[in-house]
């Protein structure tokens, strides 16, 4: 028996394509439901379309979607990961390829060349600055050779003396103590509320293929320990690194707001050390990068909605993140002191400390650690 194949006119095409594209932008599963036919034909004419090819003028090419409609689906598809998109793309018909050049576009149309930034007071302030330097520069040699001058002295000007010292390689540290070594101290950040201060580095996820790796790029807030932003790539660069961040601030809503971006610390390696030693990671390696991605987003929602952490008094990171922490930390007392009431030989030495740490600090000095409640890594 041949199975009869239901025709649909161009109108009815025309219908459902504009309903899975923006602004409704329905999916081809739920239209699928809504309309019964099948989602493989709706998500088909929707690739046609996305492709500017068009049921009318017998296949003659045109733009379905407008510019309009490329620049929401960029903003409503910005801050998803490499494997989100795929998913949101599977799911609506889209190729990532596609959205990929639209959000180039919209971020080429919307650059404003250094040169066309520039004030010309700007320009003014930093020339007489200079002409300034420049003055005293003059002024200090004029002093040098006077002083020289009223002890009845004169060698020869000080910019000789140091042409000389250059030519004959002596401009250096002389002596036989060891020269002078400008020690870095390293910079104290406190964080007292989320999205202050974030962390950031990449470590290597190994493959089928010796000498292979994925590089796994990871942003973590220090006072929640939320993982803000994370993504699986095969190369390690710093656009990739940038493109991140700015995903994450979007996503975070802090767009504007002072953020302080710090790198290769505890917290990362703290942080690394739990995914890999995580039941149900792959020691032999991922057989894909598709793989990889699948596996870190699940154990970014783990890590930040499951995960009690020892190191913000067994919160998940999400809790404190959101500031739902409060509330929890003030029930888990009122259950201790209720123990402690109807058991007090139990809690002969009080119950235990039930507060959150109020900041957290990266390399705090001394003076800080014992006149703030840090918690310090």
């Amino acid at each position: 028996m041949t199975r009869k194949i239901k025709k649909y006119s161009i109108d009815e095409k025309e219908k459902m394509i504009k309903r899975m594209l923006p602004p409704e932008n329905i999916t081809p599963s739920n239209l699928s439901i809504e309309t019964g036919i099948s989602k493989s034909t709706l998500a088909t004419w929707k690739t046609k379309a996305i492709n500017g090819l068009t049921t009318k003028d017998h296949g003659r090419p045109e733009n379905i979607i407008t510019s309009r409609e490329k620049f929401m689906i960029v903003m409503e598809t910005y801050t998803l990961s490499e494997i989100e998109l795929s998913k949101y793309c599977r799911e609506n018909g889209f190729c990532a390829e596609d959205i990929k050049k639209w959000r180039l576009t919209c971020i080429d149309a919307n650059t404003i060349k250094v040169e066309d930034r520039v004030d010309t007071n700007d320009l003014k302030a930093e020339l007489t600055e200079e002409k300034k330097k420049s003055k005293e520069l003059q002024k200090d040699l004029r002093i040098k050779e006077k002083a020289l001058a009223d002890r009845g002295i004169y060698i020869v000007s000080e910019s000789t003396f140091y042409r000389i010292l250059r030519e004959e390689g002596l401009q250096h540290h002389r002596g036989n103590s060891k020269a002078p070594e400008r020690i870095k101290i390293p910079a104290t950040h406190i964080s007292t509320a989320p999205n202050q201060v974030w962390t950031w580095d990449i470590t290597w996820l190994n493959t089928h293929v010796r000498g292979m790796y994925f590089k796994l790029y990871m942003i973590i807030d220090i006072y929640s320990r939320k993982i803000v932003g994370w993504e699986v790539w095969p190369e390690e660069t710093g656009e990739l690194a940038s493109d991140l961040v700015e995903r994450a601030v979007i996503s975070e809503k802090i767009k504007g707001k002072p953020l302080i971006l710090h790198s290769d610390n505890p917290y990362s390696e703290a942080q690394f050390r739990t995914l890999k030693y995580r039941p149900g990671y792959p020691q032999d390696g991922f057989k894909s990068i598709d793989d990889a991605r699948e596996w870190v987003l699940h154990f970014v929602d783990w890590f930040n909605n499951k995960h009690y952490h020892s190191g913000i008094n067994f919160l998940t990171p999400n809790s404190r993140h959101t500031g739902e922490s409060a509330q929890i930390m003030l029930k888990r007392k009122s259950v201790y002191e209720s123990a402690r009431i109807l058991n007090p030989q139990i809690f002969n030495r009080g119950i235990r400390k039930l507060e959150e740490a109020k900041a957290v600090a990266l390399n705090p000095i001394n003076e800080k650690k014992d006149t703030m409640d840090l918690e310090v890594i």
